[in-house]
């Protein structure tokens, strides 16, 4: 049977196709089976990554060039990874030392994130305290501050989020601001740029939309993006300049990248200016009709849209947004929007119904203590505690919620133990960022 698409999808407006961009997406989208939104989101993503901190968007607020997005698509016909492949073909060659050094799939913890893009002291190298902005003559030694995660497995990462240090840092990554983990092993980043790509299934999305996950403002920070193949391929024949043209696109990427490393600001032109005042504003400020679950992304449509269409700017070697900027952001974060209202009306309405979290914790940190060091099997979890009511991502926000629950009351006792599952440490004994943070949500969970 032929691939059909699935009907009502979101379709990605013509606008998005613009600049540079948008010709990348023509070659490009005959010859895979990628979906060209995940492409383009991909491409903005991993662009706006590369030219680090250097320029900031001056607009009615003044924020970093940064883009997150989700790519939500199902297993194997998602196409999520073909898209990222398809973005290496011609990024790769722009700038070979952030494509082998600012890369990683991982995002477990935010002490990992901070210390991936940690400020470098000479003390990790010569067994001194001095900052080494601070010492001249120190060559081949250098601090990392751009970092572009692509996580393919974001489902489990949403769920390791609630009540520890992980959503907290990546606000403030977000946010643009400096990052500092305060544990026995102390590290800080000053001025990172990190750049999150996430890879859900829309079911997964789908029950995140649901559950405590989305509370506290974390993943508002992210562009929800449908993919699905567009077409089959089982060859693509692909035109003898193919790979010429890739090449082309580099170099003129290349120059661009280096354009929006220089240190400045993105402002917006009039014709963008007042399309942004009378057309754009009125439309994302207004969310009266909007459900709780999709406020969590349209009252971030503002700040998106302009980062977006700076974006675009600097991938044309320009610092200053055009009306058709500006018009293809919109495009894309219109396409966002209807990807999270798709996903919400079509895969939440048959999520299993919602649970009260705090007490299925209890109950699994009491299987928990009487267990001991020996652990607790997650099969066992599944089966025998849960008795196979609950879908994986809902353990894995029990989890996380159980760890928050057991750092709370460590630290209150001041007895240092830890929970495991079978040579997978849950609770770290020096994470006590994670229950400050549980404290704060538990409090205001919409701050």
């Amino acid at each position: 049977m032929a691939f059909e698409p699935t009907p009502n999808r979101p379709i990605l407006a013509p606008e998005a196709y613009h600049g540079i961009a948008g010709e990348i997406l023509d070659h490009v989208s005959p010859h895979t089976e990628a979906d060209p939104a995940g492409i383009l989101a991909t491409s903005l993503a991993t662009f706006s990554c590369m030219i680090g901190t250097g320029r900031k968007i001056k607009g009615p607020i003044t924020q970093p060039v940064n883009c997150w997005f989700i790519l939500m698509g199902e297993t194997g016909i998602g196409r999520k990874g073909t898209a990222d492949n398809v973005v290496s073909t011609f990024m790769a060659d722009i700038d070979p030392y952030f494509w082998e050094n600012c890369r990683t799939p991982s995002l477990s913890s935010g002490e990992g994130l901070t210390y991936s893009v940690r400020d470098v002291k000479l003390s990790d190298f010569m067994g001194v305290g001095e900052n080494l902005e601070m010492v001249e003559g120190l060559p081949n030694v250098e601090s990392i501050k751009q970092m572009l995660v692509t996580s393919t497995e974001f489902a489990g990462v949403m769920s390791k989020s609630q009540g520890g240090t992980l959503g907290p840092v990546l606000r403030d990554a977000w946010d643009g601001k400096n990052l500092a983990i305060h544990t026995k092993d102390s590290y800080h980043s000053t001025e990172p740029h990190i750049t999150v790509i996430g890879h859900v299934t829309p079911t997964e999305f789908g029950a995140k939309l649901k559950s405590h996950d989305m509370a506290g403002g974390t993943y508002n920070r992210f562009l929800p993006i449908f993919v699905e193949m567009p077409h089959e391929l089982p060859w693509p024949d692909k035109p003898s300049t193919y790979e010429t043209v890739l090449s082309a696109f580099a170099d003129t990427l290349r120059e661009a990248v280096m354009f929006g490393k220089e240190e400045g600001v993105v402002t917006f032109g009039e014709e963008a200016k007042d399309f942004y005042i009378h057309h754009v504003y009125p439309e994302y400020n207004d969310t009266r009709n909007d459900s709780e679950t999709m406020k969590q992304f349209t009252t971030r449509r503002l700040p998106y849209v302009m980062r977006v269409a700076a974006t675009y700017a600097l991938m044309n070697s320009r610092d200053v947004i055009s009306l058709e900027d500006l018009k293809a952001a919109k495009a894309v974060v219109d396409y966002s929007m209807d990807s999270a209202r798709f996903i919400e009306e079509n895969i939440t309405s048959v999520s299993t119904p919602s649970f009260n979290i705090a007490e299925e914790a209890r109950k699994l940190n009491r299987y928990l203590e009487s267990a001991g060091k020996r652990g607790i099997p997650r099969t066992t979890i599944s089966h025998q505690i849960f008795k196979g009511a609950r879908k994986r991502d809902e353990i894995e926000a029990i989890i996380s919620y159980a760890r928050a629950q057991r750092l709370k009351k460590r630290i209150s006792s001041g007895r240092a133990t830890s929970l495991v599952f079978h040579s997978d440490v849950v609770i770290s004994e020096h994470d006590k960022l994670a229950a400050m943070s549980y404290e704060k949500t538990e409090a205001d969970p919409h701050e």
